[in-house]
């Protein structure tokens, strides 16, 4: 299983300002997947509209499990070229699901959407907070669904973790006004890229392991 691709509603100018590579409309992320950036909605919404997952043996199909809007289809890997970027993003870590209930939710994934395996993690950590990961191809994990907020309401994409080569060239690329102060995460150094740039997915760039 995969990501395929994750559609957001940004401006691509405002990524190539960020120094991402841009063509044709599409961000390429190493062999991780790719972003579809299709401009703001007619209502001004921005960050992810909807996402596809390459899964093996399924027919293309469209669900909306917690209200995300997702695809299945058949596993499609970025192809060769337009994945070097100025601000030194190389692939995708992962990508995370905040939700109300992490079991429901992940049940309601399996349950939804066909051939969507279970979670090679789901357990709680040291803090008692229930969390589930799902290895995806081509990512330095993948996909994570976890519970911070009981009201959180409906299932939403929040976060993409990219890891780049150098965290202080990337902010030095980006702007260090436009990303957030350096944080440690899982004991590597992190920032988050602010979304009134026009980056909206809530990316964070993440320093190589």
């Amino acid at each position: 299983m995969r990501f395929n691709s994750i559609t957001v509603a940004d401006h691509p100018d405002a990524w190539r300002r960020a120094g991402f590579t841009v063509v044709d409309d599409k961000v390429v992320i190493g062999r991780s997947l790719v972003f579809n950036l299709t401009g703001p909605g007619d209502d001004g919404t921005r960050s992810v509209c909807s996402w596809e997952l390459g899964i093996d043996d399924v027919e293309p199909a469209s669900y909306a499990p917690g209200n995300l809007s997702l695809q299945a289809a058949a596993p499609s890997t970025p192809s060769e070229g337009h994945h070097l970027h100025d601000n030194g993003v190389r692939n995708c870590m992962k990508a995370v699901i905040l939700c109300s209930n992490t079991r429901e939710s992940v049940d309601r994934l399996i349950d939804t959407v066909d051939g969507f395996a279970k979670p090679a993690m789901d357990q709680l950590d040291d803090k008692g907070i229930h969390f589930a990961i799902w290895m995806m191809e081509g990512c330095e994990v993948g996909l994570e669904m976890v519970s911070l907020d009981p009201n959180q309401g409906d299932d939403a994409m929040m976060a993409i973790f990219l890891v780049v080569d150098d965290l202080k060239a990337t902010i030095e690329c980006i702007g260090e006004n436009d990303v957030t102060p350096i944080e440690v995460y899982g004991g590597r150094e992190m920032v988050r890229i602010k979304p009134r740039i026009g980056v909206t997915p809530g990316i964070c760039l993440i320093e190589k392991a």
